[in-house]
């Protein structure tokens, strides 16, 4: 087997020990899950009320920043029209508002 051949193919299997390695934190695997379950406005909703809870006591511009973010990805996730009669999904705009105050 040529040298560049043998390269590629332990380089391959460095990449793909690699990737079996990684670890997701707690988060994104929770946001994987509600966009692998329909990105439905009650389970965004649960997570971002544990999210708030977690930065209650610590409020700082770096936390709000985040829930910020977290707040505009699941508005932007969630089909609106599908959703404008639903509470939750109100519940988020409305809590989405109150946090860019």
């Amino acid at each position: 087997m040529p040298l560049l051949i043998k390269l590629k193919f332990h380089w391959r299997a460095f990449c793909y020990e690699s990737v079996e390695n990684i670890k997701m934190d707690p988060e994104t695997t929770a946001i994987q899950k509600i966009e692998s379950n329909g990105n439905r406005p009650e389970d965004w909703l649960e997570f971002l009320a544990l999210q708030r809870s977690k930065t209650a006591a610590g409020l700082t511009d770096e936390t709000c920043q985040h829930l910020l973010y977290l707040y505009e990805r699941s508005v932007s996730q969630i089909p609106a029209e599908e959703n404008k009669k639903n509470f939750s999904y109100a519940r988020l705009l409305v809590d989405f508002a109150k946090l860019q105050m």
